[in-house]
């Protein structure tokens, strides 16, 4: 996958296609059955849930979809360890706020290092989840700008950096190619600005709003959104 910045806080994308599934800056594949990513909507005959415990789909990353199940690597924060430093580097999934019941609200926030609005985002969201742990969060610090001068994925190195200098209270992971496909691919016509954030209900992984950019309010408009 190969990131292209057009402007200071904005995420553009142009893919190369994994060899089971193609994937467009606008999130079409071709398929009939693809959902508003590109991914094909899966589901399960289980009571309500993925064979691993996940909601069932149909997947996507648009309202009314039930998120797709993803995993990354990075740091489980918390208010009571926010030094990285201190922690195992770690698979983290998305699957593990749908098993928190203290987890009524989940903003699953894009980012990258030279973004601006997302390094100002970030003593927000550490102050609201530490007012209110039910309100979580899942920094993904997905790109970072290479020796080359083009955009790219960020390292675990970039992770360490942000972490150590923004003590996050909240899980933070290394974006990677699946997290750009899952998340971020089929929103904006091929580019997002960034941050940019899912909101999405815990208890039904239901996609129920996102955010472009900064919303100095985040916290009220995503609970909000997360009521019965």
């Amino acid at each position: 996958m190969r990131l292209f910045l057009l402007a200071p806080c904005l995420l553009v994308l142009a893919c190369s296609s994994p060899p089971s599934q193609s994937f467009s800056a606008s999130g079409d594949d071709g398929g009939a059955d693809a959902g508003d990513d590109g991914i094909a909507p899966l589901t399960y005959d289980s009571g309500g849930l993925a064979p691993n415990g996940y909601p069932v789909g149909p997947y996507g990353s648009a309202v009314g979809f039930t998120l797709n199940d993803f995993s990354a690597d990075g740091y489980r924060l918390s208010p009571q360890q926010t030094d990285s430093t201190q922690l195992p580097w770690s698979t983290i999934d998305v699957l593990e706020y749908h098993a928190n019941p203290a987890c009524k609200c989940l903003l699953v926030t894009v980012g990258a290092t030279w973004c601006g609005d997302c390094m100002a985002e970030q003593p927000m969201l550490v102050m609201a989840h530490g007012q209110d742990p039910s309100f979580c969060v899942m920094g993904i610090l997905q790109a970072d700008i290479g020796g080359n001068g083009m955009q790219e994925n960020a390292t675990r190195a970039d992770v360490d950096a942000w972490t150590q200098m923004y003590k996050q209270n909240f899980f933070v992971v290394q974006g990677t190619d699946e997290t750009m496909q899952r998340l971020v691919v089929g929103h904006g016509a091929g580019s997002v600005a960034l941050p940019f954030s899912l909101i999405v209900k815990p208890d039904t992984m239901k996609v129920v709003g996102e955010i472009d950019g900064v919303n100095l309010n985040a916290h009220d408009y995503a609970m909000s959104l997360c009521q019965p």
